[in-house]
């Protein structure tokens, strides 16, 4: 665990924002500070609270550092190394995620239900920021594979890339739901169906109709979340959008049937 002084010391040197505890977000951060009940909430639970934050806030700047590691490594055309640190980071992701299940159950037990929606958004927020750092780089990536010829190695590495930015964009359209923010959500789960699609494109181009099938799978399940968080959102349209394109990718492909009943998948 890096100690609160350490981490403040390494945001002010990376010229990063403090904003209450060292958040690792840059100047468009908007974290919500949360409003403890001094009544209910005993000072273990407040102190538990702070750590789980400075947890947080370590993860987060550990995630930064892997990224600008795994951008050079790809590079370099070092496949191995950022294949070995996106697996941390899918990792870091998980522990993310546990922190924030985390922090919920400790703000229920301390009498603030009413900021664990705040605390949701927050998740969300700063998760989207990792995802959106991936997709801008693994964008980039795919539109080079289309323009020329890549090896193998290269689309290997894509694809993984890709993976791991829809599924922490899966955790991010969860969040956005938990909060309440059900089109952010949607949007969220749209971006994670559109990462399946590259990937579909992908392996389209390697022949292989396993993971084509999956994939084509996970896509369809993506675009029923986002066709549903825009319900909850009250927009119709894009809900049908998202639902008419969910069914294109089942539509003439009797090979994903039997996944269709598979509920482990849709979890």
């Amino acid at each position: 665990m890096i100690k609160e002084r350490d981490l403040r010391k390494k945001c002010a040197q990376e010229g990063i924002q403090v904003l209450g505890f060292c958040s690792i977000h840059g100047p468009a951060a908007t974290r919500l500070p949360l409003s403890l009940n001094v009544g209910s909430t005993t000072p273990n639970q407040s102190n538990a609270i702070k750590l789980l934050h400075y947890k947080f806030a370590s993860i987060y700047w550990a995630m930064y550092k892997d990224l600008d590691f795994i951008e050079k490594q790809i590079e370099n055309n070092q496949f191995s190394m950022a294949s070995q640190r996106l697996s941390v980071l899918q990792i870091n992701t998980e522990n993310l995620f546990y922190l924030q299940k985390q922090l919920t159950a400790l703000l229920t037990k301390s009498g603030n239900p009413n900021e664990i929606g705040k605390s949701w958004r927050n998740f969300a927020d700063d998760t989207d920021l990792i995802s959106r750092r991936l997709n801008l780089y693994g964008e980039k990536r795919f539109q080079d594979t289309i323009r020329t010829e890549v090896r193998t190695e290269t689309l290997s590495i894509l694809t993984v890339l890709l993976i791991t930015s829809g599924d922490i964009l899966e955790q991010v359209g969860y969040a956005y739901s938990q909060a309440g923010e059900f089109l952010l959500s949607a949007e969220s789960w749209k971006k994670s169906a559109d990462t399946s699609t590259k990937i579909i494109a992908i392996y389209t181009q390697l022949d292989n109709t396993e993971e084509l099938i999956y994939h084509r799978y996970q896509a369809s399940t993506r675009l029923h979340r986002a066709s549903y968080n825009w319900s909850l959102g009250e927009n119709k349209r894009k809900s049908q959008e998202a639902l008419s394109e969910s069914q294109g990718f089942m539509d003439n492909h009797d090979e994903l049937k039997p996944l269709l009943h598979d509920q482990s998948l849709a979890q």
